[in-house]
């Protein structure tokens, strides 16, 4: 992926709850991470305090 609009596009595939794992270059370093996908409360909060 070279954006976040193909980073978006990959998440839309997944569901909450689902585990991925990230690769990623920071300083020019390859840098792994384990994710798991949640919702965000705060979000759901607001949509819920404008009905």
């Amino acid at each position: 992926m070279t954006n976040s609009t193909e980073l978006r596009a990959a998440l839309y595939k997944k569901s909450v709850g689902d585990n991925l794992k990230l690769t990623f270059y920071r300083e020019g370093e390859e840098q792994s991470v384990n994710v798991k996908l949640s919702e965000d409360q705060s979000i759901i909060e607001q949509n819920n305090g404008n009905q």
